[in-house]
């Protein structure tokens, strides 16, 4: 069985988490950054599972250190209102109760459908891993590098699964009354491609 256009940006999605050291994730744009989406990658950094964490509703900003709150908020509010990523480091608490040095970017998204802030999306990375490899900004812009790759073979996939839609819609009108499956086929097509282009988009505008 071929594997769905949906299956392999997944798979893709799925393999440029697992190359960096923290996560991506999506929140609300509420007090707690009440988290809908983490990565595989938030438990190896923090040691929450992160399907627990977001079914009980816990609250990411309990994890900030009290002493870098006001500054994540600052960020994160002046990032959203001029309508800009933001870039901050601070500490996060892993499970063992032991703060970790970290780097977020991130920045919120527009429902295409509404034009209103939904989400805010956004990647952390283990600041605490590569001081101890003694990195330096290029190791960020390493990882930028190869997500960025990746991002790129999602989007390649998708416009390609577009065109097979046109292509689809074209049998049908050929085909009159017997083409209803390509039909058929052509919106599935269409609708499979749209939430995975804007999570590939999300990505690529975030590095």
């Amino acid at each position: 069985m071929i594997p769905s256009v949906d299956d392999h940006a997944q798979s893709l999605a799925q393999s440029i988490a697992g190359k960096i050291d923290g996560f991506f994730y999506r929140c609300l744009n509420d007090k707690d950054f009440t988290m809908v989406h983490l990565s595989s990658g938030f438990k190896p950094l923090l040691g929450y599972d992160p399907e627990w964490f977001i079914s009980t509703r816990q609250s990411f900003s309990n994890l900030t250190h009290p002493d870098d709150i006001g500054r994540v908020d600052a960020a994160v509010s002046a990032g959203l209102s001029e309508r800009r990523n933001w870039r901050i480091s601070y500490r996060l608490r892993d499970k063992s109760g032991n703060y970790r040095p970290v780097f977020e970017t991130g920045g919120g998204y527009i429902s295409p459908e509404t034009g209103q802030l939904a989400y805010l999306d956004g990647v952390i990375l283990d600041a605490q891993q590569e001081a101890a490899q003694g990195a330096t900004g290029s190791s960020r812009t390493q990882v930028a590098r190869e997500i960025g790759v990746a991002t790129g073979e999602i989007l390649k996939t998708l416009k390609t699964l577009r065109l097979l839609a046109l292509n689809a819609r074209l049998e049908a009108v050929r085909a009159g009354e017997h083409g209803l499956g390509f039909s058929i086929v052509a919106r599935e097509m269409v609708d499979l491609a749209a939430p995975s282009e804007t999570s590939a988009r999300a990505i690529e505008r975030l590095i």
